[in-house]
């Protein structure tokens, strides 16, 4: 049998650690000496705790690894919960990817290499044809579910593109929400197409709005928001419905946060 301390370091786990998993009965040791409490272990358990070293590197939490490890012959439960956990690391991966965006915008701007020159205008988008998916998100950037479920329904139908053609999301909350998100995408269209379950067809009224053309990432959505503000208070007009992206350049089309251009349009009218 192995002394705790040397199966520390065999097992790159400390001692607070070990008799931590040893609470939460992930991993006991094999033999605890009753005359005076000395933990050992056998080499055996080795490959567990290289399973609960790899596990906790890969953000497991106790109660996930005690699972894992309980049951490491399911093999239907591991591919459950690996699933998920590479689930959650793919949104970490794109929450930190945000954050990083966001900090290389706040730093441009404090070194003033912003050279973004957003200018409002207002127009009419006419009344038009459109074919509509909408539902609630978890979040704003699951917006591309949607597209995805429009495309699938429709990949077996013929349908012709209005020329030229809108594709835009529309934000329906009335306040702005961190979850469970009200989104409806359209494409405007020739004809009536086939409905599905996921997808509608209908006309939608002409609009006067207020847009701005932004170019590049979302990460500037702050500077449109900032600009249209100060625009709607200075120009005697307030917001009638819902904002909505007019997708120019989307990331569908090219992948490349740069080359994105977005016509950001908020319903107006006046005072």
């Amino acid at each position: 049998m192995i002394k705790i301390g040397d199966f520390s370091k065999l097992s790159r786990i400390s001692i607070r650690m070990l008799r931590y998993y040893d609470e939460e009965d992930i991993l006991k040791p094999y033999f605890i000496d009753e005359s005076n409490g000395y933990r050992y272990y056998k080499a055996s358990q080795l490959l567990t705790t290289s399973l609960i070293v790899n596990l906790r590197d890969l953000g497991f939490g106790s109660h996930a690894i005690r699972d894992i490890v309980d049951n490491d012959d399911n093999k239907q439960l591991l591919q459950s919960l690996f699933e998920v956990q590479k689930k959650t690391l793919k949104d970490d991966k794109r929450a930190l990817e945000h954050r990083l965006k966001l900090l290389d915008s706040l730093m441009s701007k404090l070194e003033g290499d912003s050279d973004m020159s957003l200018v409002v205008n207002v127009k009419t988008i006419p009344e038009r044809l459109v074919m509509s998916t909408r539902d609630t998100l978890e979040k704003y950037e699951d917006e591309g579910k949607l597209w995805e479920v429009m495309f699938q329904d429709l990949k077996h139908q013929k349908f012709e593109m209005a020329n030229p053609s809108i594709s835009c999301a529309i934000f329906h909350d009335k306040t702005y929400k961190e979850q469970d998100v009200d989104v409806e995408i359209q494409v405007s269209i020739v004809s009536e197409i086939q409905e599905t379950d996921n997808v509608k067809c209908k006309m939608m009224p002409s609009v006067e709005v207020a847009s701005v053309i932004m170019k590049g990432s979302y990460n500037t959505m702050t500077d449109v928001a900032h600009t249209m503000g100060h625009w709607i208070e200075n120009n005697g007009y307030e917001f009638a419905g819902a904002m909505f992206n007019i997708y120019i350049v989307s990331p569908a089309q090219n992948p490349d946060p740069n080359e994105w251009i977005t016509e950001v349009c908020y319903p107006i009218k006046k005072k």
